[in-house]
């Protein structure tokens, strides 16, 4: 049996095509996971937001004129209790939401995939002191925290 030798010309096509292919597949799979990320941070705001309004919804009606006395402080104590629950919800799946970009970054960084949104993202917000929203909903729960004290102690 005789080998037949496969002319250089040719095998660099062949290995031009199956990177190629390989590289799609890749990238197809990468586009698969950053859509997975996208739909994980819609659900993860559309849940966070229902309850933060459920919370605000509460608080509002705590200042209904007809409420006896301890009902206002109550229904404060709630909305706020409902409110760091949202949070804690909020940082539950912003969890696995960080660990979908920092696989994707991976796959850039050890050049998987030919698609680079995470790296340009990161150069760009580079440079820029933005408050990420995990920050500014702690921020928040503070300053509701203090007022639902606050309104408690001046028995508004």
């Amino acid at each position: 049996m005789t080998e037949t030798k496969i002319p250089k010309e040719t095998e660099k096509l062949f290995d031009q095509v199956f990177s190629n292919v390989q590289a799609k597949d890749l990238d197809e799979k990468y586009l698969k996971i950053w859509a997975a990320e996208l739909e994980h941070t819609k659900t993860r705001w559309t849940v966070s937001t229902f309850f933060f309004s459920v919370s605000f919804a509460i608080f509002g009606f705590s200042f209904q004129a007809q409420l006896s006395k301890p009902l206002p402080n109550i229904a404060r104590s709630t909305g706020l209790v409902i409110y760091w629950f949202a949070y804690l919800i909020f940082s539950r799946f912003n969890q696995y939401t960080k660990l979908l970009r920092e696989y994707l970054k991976e796959l850039e960084d050890q050049n998987l995939t030919s698609i680079k949104l995470h790296t340009r993202l990161q150069q760009k917000s580079k440079g820029n002191n933005r408050v990420s929203a995990t920050k500014l909903l702690i921020y928040f729960g503070i300053l509701y925290t203090i007022a639902v004290i606050a309104f408690w102690l001046l028995q508004y």
